[in-house]
């Protein structure tokens, strides 16, 4: 497969993971949705947990009754789950403890989740780990001004995933990932870059999806059989596009880094490098450093062209310089017109 076609597949995968979270249900089992049924099922039935997290996903939230029906219906799906030891006990806590920390409950919010973390450690993530893209408590607590609160459940996050999955695997690479662009949104810029060196120190020789074999070593190839990694470079990216006007050094770094870390994991030419060192030309260019653009976009076409027709390899660079996210898509256009014609 081209590396063409392969981005397109890759394109798809990313849309899937940003997918909101709907409970895994055993093969089987028919989706409920009446409460007086769910009512009816045994608190021993993992089901009735499922069943009554996801109706507490459809409850309104437009007042304070409604608003605490909710976080009922979480709390109940949680315990039902919590005593059947089903790891999805994990995240209805979480859900539980984001809505009171959204509508200002804090400290019941900050002790379920807390309980959410002390079960993590025998139960294990019931999505890929406690604090995940479906469960924002650590915004909600920032825009409460509980900071400290935030950088807490953090780093407790951070320390139980290492601990069940290992420092080196895709479960806490993703996890470091929250973490660096937690602190980059803060404005913490000493802090992103330290997590952005654990998360680089991963064992980068196999990949696996965080959600398929968590305790697998991490990885940093690019390809359609290593999601997880072209995901991660793509939001490590996409979290300092929009600084780079402001900080090109921390822009760079980062991407500089990412780089480093594939040419040490893959072999030389290896056609992965192609996409990292099309956005770097890229960024060079819109900063007005074109030596440095040109070097990097010779190397990614020449490797192009060793795995793509001519064609695909032109399409290729070309989509990647047009669709930056963006630093600043017109001069990226206008200079990379060239991709072009370049590929013979």
């Amino acid at each position: 497969m081209s590396i063409f076609r392969s981005h397109i597949v890759l394109v798809c995968i990313s849309m899937l993971a940003i997918t909101p979270f709907q409970p895994a249900y055993p093969k089987g089992i028919v989706r409920v949705t009446d409460p007086a049924v769910i009512d009816a099922m045994p608190d021993t039935d993992p089901a009735k947990g499922l069943h009554l997290e996801r109706l507490a996903e459809t409850m309104p939230l437009s007042n304070d009754i409604e608003i605490n029906e909710r976080i009922k219906t979480h709390i109940r799906a949680a315990k039902v789950l919590e005593g059947a030891k089903d790891s999805m006990a994990v995240t209805s806590w979480m859900h539980a403890a984001t809505l009171e920390v959204r509508f200002d409950a804090v400290d019941a919010g900050m002790e379920h989740a807390h309980h959410a973390l002390a079960l993590f450690d025998t139960l294990g993530d019931g999505i890929y780990y406690p604090l995940n893209f479906d469960t924002p408590i650590l915004r909600f607590l920032v825009d409460r001004g509980k900071i400290d609160l935030a950088d807490q459940l953090l780093a407790e996050a951070i320390e139980k995933v290492e601990k069940r999955y290992g420092p080196k695997s895709a479960a806490t690479q993703w996890i470091l990932g929250d973490a660096f662009v937690y602190n980059l949104e803060r404005g913490r810029k000493d802090a992103a870059v330290k997590m952005l060196d654990r998360l680089l120190l991963c064992d980068m020789t196999t990949g696996r999806t965080p959600e398929e074999e968590r305790d697998k070593p991490c990885t940093m190839r690019i390809g359609p059989a290593d999601p997880s990694a072209q995901l991660m470079i793509r939001r490590l990216r996409n979290a300092v596009m929009s600084l780079s006007p402001f900080d090109p050094e921390l822009a760079e770094s980062v991407q500089l880094k990412i780089l480093k870390a594939q040419r040490a994991a893959l072999p030389i030419d290896d056609e992965r490098l192609v996409e990292t060192m099309a956005y770097l030309s890229a960024f060079y260019v819109d900063n007005n450093r074109k030596d440095e653009a040109q070097k990097y976009y010779d190397e990614a076409l020449r490797i192009a062209l060793k795995y793509n027709s001519p064609e695909d390899a032109r399409k290729y660079l070309w989509g990647r310089q047009v669709n930056i996210g963006d630093y600043n898509p017109v001069s990226a256009r206008a200079y990379f017109s060239q991709a072009k014609m370049d590929a013979p």
